[in-house]
């Protein structure tokens, strides 16, 4: 699964809930961190769900490409300034890391190449283990985690001074 792949299934997840998908791009048309931090009850309450049900539908190669991917990504935002920004213990800075993921793609890079446009305390921590949940259930085996890179905080050699 390749990045477009992977953002496409996110976008279309958000699609699928209108008034959630309009309330998210309202609160990234005008980067207002109020309407922003009230994504995470719609994250929580319809995203997942919505989620999960995509995820089960993938094959076993596209599920375990999706998470590997994810895996990809929240580790490459497991950076110093960004935690500074994201003003969190390390779990609260891996499910803040999580958030920006669930946002999207724009709010993703938007965050990665600006970290101090992070918000503290938002944090959508089952977007990050759903798709594990959905593999085992699937799948009945659990899911090797963190085969190519990890998601827990300081883990990213690159992100962290020496």
């Amino acid at each position: 699964m390749n990045h477009t792949t992977f953002w496409r299934l996110i976008d279309e997840v958000w699609a699928a809930t209108p008034h959630w998908n309009q309330h998210r791009q309202q609160a990234l048309d005008h980067f207002d961190p109020h309407l922003i931090r009230s994504l995470e009850e719609g994250i929580d309450l319809v995203l997942l769900p919505l989620l999960c049900e995509r995820l089960a539908q993938l094959t076993q190669v596209n599920l375990t490409a999706f998470i590997h991917r994810l895996e990809e990504r929240i580790h490459h935002l497991d950076r110093l300034e960004l935690y500074k920004a994201m003003k969190g213990s390390d779990d609260g800075f891996l499910y803040g890391r999580c958030f920006v993921l669930a946002v999207g793609e724009y709010y993703y890079h938007k965050i990665d190449q600006t970290p101090a446009m992070a918000l503290p305390e938002t944090w959508a921590e089952g977007f990050g283990f759903a798709a594990y949940q959905v593999y085992e259930e699937q799948f009945d085996v659990e899911f090797d985690r963190y085969q190519f890179h990890s998601m827990e905080s300081h883990s990213n050699s690159k992100g962290w001074p020496q």
